[in-house]
């Protein structure tokens, strides 16, 4: 069992994991004009697009937000109640003012300033007991699919309607941009990213409670070949409707439809990818980057953002509006790995990262 103040390598791999597919998710969206919805051109390309919506879109934010609610679930099982209170209410508002920050000035769907209002709304929920945490979560996957059907039928109606200049000019000129457009982006990422991002945060807060991870191979023998089993039949029904939105492109009347059926993916997803990374830590893989990259995921996370700002902008390599989704893709791995990079430099310079060390002092916590 992984004693109390040690950090559980486990989590810190399934983190750096999911951090390359919050990458590979994040870049083509800061990469290219909103608005277009035509299929991808050339075979290459519909099978980037295959990829990164089978494998990665609506999966990789709920992993990170599970995680997310793990934490503060396992915050709350080992501090004491006015301790927890004055801790969690500065993280909330440092991970709010860091969104804030991170969404002018680096990309606008930030997802800091929504784990910011989830940690908020997860607070009284914690009083409830882990049966009932668990069930509220999985009432949250319905609200989901209703959310990403309204967001598909808005994504026909206003999508094409929608082109923003986002990184084709100046840093400045990019910013006044990423802060005009963040009432739009927010709904978006309202719809998109909130009820599915809560309720896995407290499905993430219901595991804390039930001692996941160390406590995770002390489920029946059936259970878990039947979530595996679950899982590869969920992805393989991903990369279909991924298939079909890199043919037909998402100005289509199934487009909603697409949306709904990728959220009802998204759990069983999920649960095979925690199974999966969690049996490949225990057989002793681990490497050294991705584990860095989970243990520093805040610098990681925004310095993903900072290297793709610099890719796409004008300002640096100039890039925006330039690339295909296969070339987009390539892209967000080299991101990725630069960034993973990075973390594990810090880590030898300071310990850990940047960011890591900041929200630790404002919030009181040991870094």
């Amino acid at each position: 069992m992984t004693p109390p103040g040690e950090r559980d390598g486990a989590v810190d791999l399934v983190r750096g994991l999911a951090l390359v597919g919050i990458c590979c998710v994040n870049l083509p969206e800061m990469g290219a004009s909103h608005g277009n919805l035509a299929p991808a051109e050339s075979a290459v390309d519909q099978a980037a697009v295959l990829l990164v919506t089978g494998l990665f879109v609506g999966k990789s934010f709920p992993l990170f937000a599970f995680l997310l609610g793990w934490g503060v679930g396992r915050r709350w099982e080992r501090e004491a109640a006015p301790v927890f209170a004055v801790r969690h209410t500065r993280r909330i508002l440092a991970l709010a003012a860091l969104g804030l920050a991170h969404a002018v000035l680096v990309y606008t769907g930030d997802i800091l300033l929504p784990y910011a209002l989830v940690s908020l709304l997860l607070w009284p929920l914690l009083l409830l007991p882990t049966a009932a945490r668990f069930a509220l979560a999985a009432l949250a996957l319905p609200l989901s699919m209703a959310t990403h059907l309204v967001l598909g039928y808005l994504v026909i109606v206003y999508g094409g309607q929608y082109e923003p200049s986002g990184l084709a000019g100046s840093f400045a000129e990019a910013t006044r941009q990423r802060w005009s457009d963040l009432p739009d982006v927010w709904m978006s990422v309202a719809l998109f990213n909130l009820p599915l991002a809560g309720g896995a945060a407290l499905a993430g807060a219901a595991a804390a409670r039930a001692g996941w991870p160390d406590r995770f191979l002390d489920a029946p023998a059936w259970l878990r070949p039947a979530v595996l089993v679950l899982a590869a039949l969920a992805t393989l029904a991903s990369l279909a409707l991924g298939g079909v939105s890199a043919v037909l492109g998402l100005d289509t009347p199934f487009t909603p439809w697409i949306f709904l059926l990728l959220t009802a993916m998204a759990a069983p997803q999920c649960l095979g990818y925690l199974l999966l990374a969690h049996r490949a830590h225990e057989r002793g893989w681990r490497p050294a980057l991705l584990m860095a990259a989970g243990r520093n995921s805040l610098t990681c996370y925004v310095t993903q953002g900072v290297l793709a700002g610099w890719a796409f902008g004008s300002y640096g390599l100039g890039l925006f509006d330039r690339l295909g989704p296969a070339a987009l893709l390539g892209l967000s791995l080299a991101i990725a790995l630069l960034a993973a990079l990075s973390a594990r430099l810090w880590e030898r310079v300071l310990g850990r990262g940047p960011l890591e060390l900041l929200l630790a002092r404002l919030t009181g916590s040991r870094a």
